[in-house]
């Protein structure tokens, strides 16, 4: 696929080493890029900061900068729980030209691989955006604070969303269970998307995705989850989402 070649070909050209297989990687991005399509960035956070850092959906934009103590593995990025984060250099906020995320279109996710020693979130801070490895009402996606109706579970291990679908409706997607909450939105984050940091808190979690865009349906994360666990298989991995 085209966006699977501009993606290796940059990790090259920048002389960084690859987590993934060429041909698995291709795959991957042949079979999901619908959903890939509706993201301004998608990060696949294995072996090394490099390549764990450059931008699937396009190696141009926002390329992650990684700080402190992570722990890159072959399967994953894991926190320090002291000064470990990543700066995504996203701001939803500025909606530059064709952005995917929007107010009230918008999604966030990770894969867990280990959800023991959290202290906080699993990705970025501020109380406008935040997600937890709990079952909480504070769940938050572009809502300045304000809780969601109903509790959305994304404890324990596996894929994660976050979507909200409009103004007032927000999903949470926790493998292949589905909840519904409402909260109404109110502003797009003013500041750079983080991973592994909450509200000045730092996270133990492993992680080895994350993505940024426009809403998904249920469907379309079912189909990410699949094509993601055959792309693990394929490395030699475990199916962990």
């Amino acid at each position: 696929s085209r966006m699977a070649k501009d993606y290796i070909e940059y990790n090259l050209d920048m002389g960084y080493t690859l987590g993934l297989s060429v041909n698995s990687i291709d795959t991957f991005a042949k079979e999901r890029q619908d959903v890939l399509e509706k993201l301004d960035l998608f990060y696949l956070l294995f072996n090394n900061a490099n390549f764990g850092t450059v931008n699937l959906v396009d190696p141009t934009l926002y390329k992650g900068t990684a700080f402190g103590g992570l722990t890159w593995r072959v399967d994953s990025v894991q926190g320090n729980g002291i000064n470990g984060y990543i700066n995504t250099n996203f701001k939803p906020a500025l909606l530059v030209p064709n952005q995917k995320y929007q107010l009230n279109d918008a999604c966030r996710f990770t894969n867990v691989m280990s959800s023991s020693n959290i202290i906080d979130g699993i990705a970025e801070s501020s109380s406008i955006n935040k997600m937890q490895n709990l079952t909480v009402t504070n769940q938050l996606i572009n809502q300045g604070g304000t809780l969601l109706s109903n509790q959305i579970s994304l404890n324990s291990t596996g894929i994660k969303f976050i979507i909200r679908t409009d103004s007032t409706n927000v999903l949470g997607i926790n493998k292949n269970n589905l909840t519904s909450a409402t909260a109404e939105s109110t502003e797009l984050y003013s500041a750079n998307q983080l991973i592994l940091t909450c509200g000045g808190s730092y996270s133990f979690i492993r992680i080895n995705l994350y993505g940024m865009g426009a809403s998904l349906t249920f469907e379309e994360t079912q189909l990410l989850r699949t094509s993601f666990n055959k792309l693990l298989k394929t490395n030699g991995l475990i199916q962990s989402a």
